[in-house]
């Protein structure tokens, strides 16, 4: 790095004795300047101070208009990483599971590199009895990796599908059958959330889709899963009001279904479920879906409800020959100091700031530089 010394005298006599070094990068933790030097990047126009002179550990502060410190001190994020929800059943079938979501509250990121940001999109909602509901697919951020949900069961297609949250049991000819296991494990140092989905019980009514925060039917036959509240962390503009991974409701048969908090709809009409959140509301006879935007199960003659866009929630069931909603797509959020954010994103993020932190919500692939 080729590197001119200009002393203070010939610049401006308020520097005093500190010493401004031109070049076309930045420092670098390991320029070695003396405290109060100033570092002028030639290509950008940034200007940097040197406040902390530790050999091989100096800290440049960024005191022009421009973002982002030099500093031995890893920037850390507070990240939630949610897939895509799954699928209703077909035909008085079982809700779709939500996809996982992990989450980690401090995550060490490597200055300067590039991360790349994967958003799962929601499994469709089948149209064929013999037929589960089509599994959400993956999204991955950062070393972390959340599993889509698995699809809720149709009145012929036998077991629902296993996935980051399991898929709902079928009830038709099939009372007591099994609701699908969750996928989802622990990543990339996250913490990872996914339960099962609901089985069908003796009334013959089947099983609501697994949520993240809670198994399907969980608060009563049909009904979705809850998925996890997470408003006091990343506010209520993201996912529904702050809440991710709601189940979808099953499909109408045996006793009404109750929709669940949050995103859910009212039993009666068949509510849609908000993208990037949970499930919707139950509808007529038809289960209620789990908190978080998920989609609400079809009541007698009507199709499930789609899940809400970037919920990662799971789609309602359809009732007697009907198909069953689609599942929400995935989200990744990132939240970390504003002092920390380096600007440079790809994928169009949605930017926002909450007193000292900026939140960045990724609703489609895209990337993060540290």
């Amino acid at each position: 790095m080729s590197r001119s010394k200009i002393t203070s005298n010939s610049i401006d006599a308020s520097v005093g004795n500190s010493i401004i070094t031109k070049s076309s990068s930045d420092p670098t933790i390991t320029t070695n300047g003396s405290l109060g030097d100033v570092f002028l990047n030639t290509t950008s126009g940034e200007m940097f101070v040197c406040t902390d002179a530790t050999t091989d550990a100096n800290v440049w502060t960024n005191a022009g208009e421009g973002s982002g410190n030099i500093s031995p001190i890893p920037p850390e994020a507070e990240i939630l990483v949610q897939a895509g929800g799954a699928g209703g059943g077909y035909d008085d079938g079982g809700g779709g599971g939500a996809g996982g979501l992990c989450y980690i509250s401090a995550l060490t990121l490597t200055s300067g590199t590039s991360y790349t940001i994967t958003v799962g999109g929601g499994g469709a909602g089948t149209t064929s009895n013999s037929v589960d509901g089509s599994n959400g697919t993956n999204s991955s951020a950062f070393g972390i990796t959340a599993i889509g949900g698995g699809g809720g069961a149709s009145s012929a297609s036998g077991e629902p599908s296993s996935g980051g949250c399991g898929g709902g049991a079928r009830r038709l000819n099939n009372p007591n059958s099994t609701g699908a296991s969750a996928t989802q494990t622990d990543s990339g140092g996250a913490t990872g959330y996914g339960f099962a989905g609901g089985n069908a019980d003796s009334t013959n009514a089947s099983g609501g889709g697994g949520g993240t925060a809670e198994a399907g039917n969980t608060d009563g036959q049909k009904e979705g899963g809850d998925g996890r509240n997470y408003s006091s962390s990343f506010g209520t503009s993201v996912g529904a009001s702050g809440i991710f991974g709601g189940g979808g409701g099953a499909g109408n048969g045996g006793g009404n279904g109750q929709g669940g908090g949050g995103g859910g709809g009212n039993p009666g009409a068949g509510s849609n479920a908000t993208d990037n959140t949970g499930g919707g509301g139950g509808a007529g006879n038809g289960g209620g879906a789990g908190e978080g935007g998920a989609g609400a199960g079809g009541p007698s003659g009507n199709s499930g409800s789609n899940a809400t866009a970037n919920t990662g929630s799971g789609g309602g069931a359809g009732s007697d020959g009907q198909i069953g909603g689609a599942g929400g797509s995935g989200a990744v959020i990132v939240k970390l100091l504003t002092t920390d954010y380096s600007g440079t994103t790809t994928g169009s993020p949605t930017v926002s700031t909450s007193g000292s932190y900026t939140i960045l919500e990724y609703t489609s692939t895209g990337s993060y530089t540290a």
